[in-house]
């Protein structure tokens, strides 16, 4: 039996704490091993930055076998991994975005020791190959650790069929940057809506600049939620899906991105059409376990395809199951994070 502990800045209800943390937190528990997570909110508000040097103490005390530091990476992070170390506690720092990239005056306190905690840990794990190669440049143990799907929780809907109005879905929270990714799909949606009866339905938690954006469309416009969504939620909530979308901008930190929303959808047996962007290219083989596009054209005539062809919208989807199953499932990443970790000892 190991102890394995998980430090993060952000909270529980923060989406890459609750897969990349939490989840495998319990999938953990239920092999026979103890393990925690410790979230201390954002950093740079005073309380939380006591709260982030309080789950130190508390974790040196009880000398765990491996801390998992989730996209922390500050001043405190700094000092303490070398405690940590010190008591030849194992550290494995995890990230699932391009925190190297992001500029806000906030973030760049809390991720301000960046590399240098890549560098002092005994390991890497990453969420994109984009990631993978980034901490590589500061330390020879790194790993791809998809974003896990939790089979149990998103299963496989047998919705598809014959429908007079196609859903065509989408999930994210709905801040700035996804705003921009979802701007890019107005065109193409104006234009099918021209030969086709669709919905486009959003589920999202901050929706208020999403309604504003898509009012007045020429196809109907659903929203699921307008605040955070549960994740025992979100399954029955994308369960109406047709088809399940993932448009991203080609930049620098859209490139670090996890395929988590289009690995969702497939669990459920949803054909995917992404961007093909970052790690969308890695996750689908064109054609088989979904579509990958890179401008409106490509969007339309892809979209229009899977509308009209509902054997394809099986075949497609039941591939992205397999996929699912085969390398992202909860247990499929929680046994890989075990094999990290032995190899450290």
């Amino acid at each position: 039996m190991k102890t394995v502990f998980f430090i993060s800045d952000g909270t529980e209800l923060t989406a890459s704490v609750s897969h990349r943390c939490s989840m495998i937190s319990n999938n953990l528990k239920k092999l026979g091993h103890k393990s925690e997570v410790y979230t201390s909110g954002t950093i740079f508000r005073v309380q939380n930055f006591v709260n982030h040097f309080n789950i130190y103490k508390k974790i040196i005390k009880e000398k765990p076998d491996i801390v998992v530091l989730h996209k922390t990476s500050n001043i405190i992070d700094y000092y303490m991994i070398k405690k940590l170390k010190k008591l030849s506690i194992k550290v494995i720092y995890d990230f699932d975005d391009a925190l190297f990239h992001i500029r806000l005056p906030g973030r760049l306190i809390a991720y301000s020791h960046l590399n240098q905690i890549i560098k002092l840990s005994d390991a890497v794990t990453a969420g994109s190959h984009y990631l993978v190669d980034y901490a590589r440049k500061f330390n020879e143990k790194v790993f791809l650790l998809p974003t896990p799907v939790d089979n149990e929780l998103f299963k496989p809907t047998n919705n598809i069929k014959e429908k007079n109005v196609i859903v065509i879905g989408w999930l994210g929270n709905g801040n700035d940057f996804q705003l921009r990714y979802l701007k890019m799909l107005k065109e193409p949606l104006k234009r099918i809506a021209e030969n086709h009866s669709i919905k486009f339905r959003i589920i999202s938690a901050l929706s208020g600049n999403v309604r504003k954006e898509f009012k007045n469309e020429n196809y109907e416009v659903d929203f699921g939620f307008d605040k955070w969504v549960p994740l025992n939620y979100i399954p029955k909530e994308i369960s109406d899906f047709d088809i399940g979308v993932m448009p991203l901008t080609d930049d620098t930190f859209a490139k670090g991105k996890c395929a988590m929303k289009a690995l969702e959808y497939m669990a459920m047996g949803i054909p995917v059409v992404v961007s093909s962007v970052g790690e969308n290219n890695y996750v689908i083989k064109n054609s088989f376990n979904g579509f990958l596009v890179s401008d409106t054209e490509e969007w339309v005539k892809v979209l229009e395809k899977l509308i009209h062809d509902t054997n394809l919208r099986k075949v497609i989807g039941s591939n992205g199951i397999e996929t699912v199953k085969e390398k992202y499932s909860l247990d499929v990443v929680t046994l890989k994070f075990l094999e990290i970790f032995r190899g450290l000892e």
